[in-house]
């Protein structure tokens, strides 16, 4: 595609590097216009000229998105990410030197300074006056690669920056989504668009494991809980009895309660929506935790089931819970008696979901668990917790 126009080694190499290090910065499209013969160049079909920045596509895009809040901002931080490392990563080829260990450390601490909150809007401000045309095949295919070598050879930690990696690839890509692109006004619509066939890591194996002794647990925390902090020990109960999440136990009422019936009808209510229109649905209950909720009912402050002061300062990021110091409290008392997951609370309603399928079936769990396929189910919630084996002693003969 490139010639180097020199017999010698030394200066075709030298040419050579000064190709690649082009392409690392501004893409092939960039490298043919300038290196590229006439013949290359017609045969590369030029990217249609669009200025429109990521800022002004962000505000565009808000405008017209219909989902969750938490859902867009989401997609705007994985697109921030990605761009942040490319204008990084092109800095860094613009400098065209090495620099020593003590240079590289006060770098990634001056790196660091940006991501502090008196750093965050200067910070968002060089990344949103950058071009959607930053996001190329190139760039994004050396995001991949560098996203992932950065954990070095441990195996484990690759497999989780692979599943990492296309999570935040899905979600800036999202931004570009067809809801969006039919109803977006005011900016130019880039061609190709961002992210528009971009490469993902095959999936990772994602199924729940089950390290947990519910039986142990749920007893601790009746002993520990029940009485000295009630309202962890209703996160608890409604999060493995019922397979709740947080945002469903959030905002809980008494009226979601069928006390006859022994059951929750999760649906949307005045005070939260669902996840999906699969999460709608009603929840059996065992007896106990049904009576568990007569007895809070009996001493309810207002229609919650879990108290809470509400939300006093809103969260720029993420969901706001208007229980979240008590949602702290159980996590931290949940990785003291050993579920140190990533996310503890949400570790117990995959818990419940294999404690359902276990006892009854996959497809029994499905429901409980109100998922829109099995597959879901299946491939990321359910450890079987039963013990199937191969009886080798019967097979030989053996006493047992």
């Amino acid at each position: 595609m490139f010639s180097l126009h020199s017999e010698d080694k030394k200066t075709a190499s030298k040419k050579a590097a000064e190709i690649y290090l082009n392409l690392y910065r501004y893409g092939v499209d960039e490298t043919l216009k300038k290196y590229g013969s006439p013949r290359t160049r017609k045969l590369r079909t030029p990217r249609e000229a669009c200025e429109t920045t990521l800022g002004e596509w962000i505000i565009a895009a808000q405008r017209v998105f219909t989902g969750e809040k938490k859902s867009f901002l989401d997609y705007v931080r994985s697109a921030r990410q990605i761009a942040r490392w490319i204008q990084e990563s092109r800095k860094a080829a613009e400098a065209q030197k090495k620099l020593t260990a003590r240079q590289r450390k006060a770098a990634e601490k001056k790196a660091r300074k940006r991501f502090a909150p008196k750093h965050a809007l200067v910070f968002r401000r060089l990344v949103d006056a950058e071009p959607l045309t930053i996001f190329n095949p190139s760039t994004i295919q050396m995001w991949r690669i560098a996203y992932v070598e950065r954990v070095g050879n441990d195996e484990l930690l690759k497999k989780r920056a692979r599943t990492s990696a296309n999570t935040l690839l899905r979600q800036a890509k999202a931004l570009f989504s067809k809801e969006i692109l039919n109803t977006i006004s005011g900016v130019k619509i880039p061609s190709p668009l961002p992210f528009e066939n971009c490469k993902f890591y095959p999936a990772q194996d994602m199924s729940y494991r089950s390290r947990i002794d519910p039986v142990a647990l749920l007893k601790a925390a009746q002993s520990e809980l029940s009485e000295g902090d009630t309202e962890v020990y209703k996160v608890l109960l409604l999060a493995l009895g019922g397979g709740l999440r947080r945002g469903e136990i959030d905002t809980l009422t008494y009226d979601q309660v069928d006390f006859a019936k022994n059951m929750l009808r999760m649906h949307v209510t005045a005070e939260g929506r669902r996840k999906s229109k699969q999460s709608e649905g009603d929840v059996p209950l065992d007896t106990a935790l049904i009576g568990e909720l007569r007895k809070w009912e009996l001493s309810a402050k207002d229609k919650f089931v879990l108290d809470g002061p509400g939300v006093e300062e809103p969260k720029k990021w993420g969901r706001n819970y208007r229980c979240e110091e008590t949602f702290n409290r159980t996590i931290v008392w949940l990785r003291k008696h050993g579920v140190d997951t990533l996310k503890p609370i949400h570790t117990l309603r995959k818990e419940a979901g294999s404690l359902v399928a276990t006892a009854a079936g996959i497809l029994a769990a499905k429901q409980f668990l109100r998922h829109s396929s099995i597959e879901v189910t299946s491939a990321y919630y359910v450890c079987n917790k039963g013990r199937h084996t191969v009886k080798v002693g019967e097979l030989l003969g053996e006493d047992e």
